[in-house]
């Protein structure tokens, strides 16, 4: 079957395309497609403080395991394959800010600029590198749990069991969108790929509450000072903003495949992701 491009629409047609939007602006606003209102903004700082953060967070990390413990573990390699997933993320993402069509008012986008080539690539590229990512992180904090407790069996046999499950379950939608996700007759891409982002949210919120009990299941019958306790509980509190996170992220996506306006309403949801 041929491929239908831009390039075969007859010059005419294409320029009526460039000034139609892909859904009529509401009553008294007018489509503006050159220099319209976006979440650009909110979507670059945002993105751009936190992957600072991690990065900084990630060095340290390296320092203290390469300068003095001097020992590398499995999720030492699953934590660096997730840097390099996210920051690719990133990049991904700020392209599709400056070059496409997220972040702006769908009556804002023109059929053209919707149908781009930048538009098409850095959807499917955020749609295929999301799980992949959300499986090396989980999956590092997992490994890290079944090397900290090693010698209490329960614990790490749930390790076991969640690490399993999360990356079977995250892989499993990885694999599916890339190989399988084709849309029916009746469907569109997109379609689909809402489908496959909320069971995404559904088995985050699973995996980030057993990464959240986990540790709280060891650390709270010790016999420790109140000071040590509560010392121990704030460096594993990342887990428990994981699922509110995980959480927000569920209810912005299922939101979204509701949205009549996706561009402007998916910025949230892909700051949570």
């Amino acid at each position: 079957m041929a491929v239908f491009t831009l390039n075969d629409v007859p010059p005419e047609v294409l320029k009526l395309l460039e000034t139609t939007p892909v859904s009529p602006p509401p009553d008294g606003t007018t489509s503006n497609f050159v220099n319209p209102t976006t979440r650009a903004a909110l979507q670059n700082w945002t993105t751009s403080v936190i992957g600072a953060a991690m990065l900084v967070f990630y060095m340290n990390r390296v320092y203290i395991k390469a300068r003095l413990m001097k020992s590398w573990t499995w999720d030492d390699v699953t934590l660096f394959i997730s840097v390099l997933l996210s920051i690719a993320q990133y990049v991904i993402l700020v392209i599709s800010i400056a070059d496409g069509p997220l972040g702006r008012h769908l009556w804002d986008v023109s059929i053209v600029q919707a149908l781009s080539p930048t538009a098409a690539k850095t959807s499917y590229a955020i749609f295929v590198i999301s799980p992949w990512n959300s499986t090396f992180i989980k999956a590092t904090f997992f490994i890290l749990y079944i090397h900290l407790f090693a010698r209490i069996r329960w614990i790490r046999i749930c390790s076991w069991a969640g690490l399993v499950f999360a990356v079977s379950t995250h892989a499993g939608i990885a694999i599916y969108g890339l190989v399988i996700a084709n849309p029916r007759e009746s469907e569109t891409w997109a379609t689909r790929a809402f489908h496959l982002a909320i069971s995404l949210s559904v088995f985050g919120i699973i995996s980030d509450a057993m990464i959240f009990v986990i540790p709280f299941a060891v650390i709270i019958p010790l016999q420790l000072s109140i000071t040590k306790k509560i010392g121990a509980i704030v460096i594993f509190l990342t887990g428990g903003s994981a699922v509110i996170c995980s959480a927000l992220n569920l209810y912005y996506r299922v939101k979204l495949s509701r949205s009549p306006d996706p561009t402007w309403d998916s910025v949230p949801g892909s700051l949570l992701a």
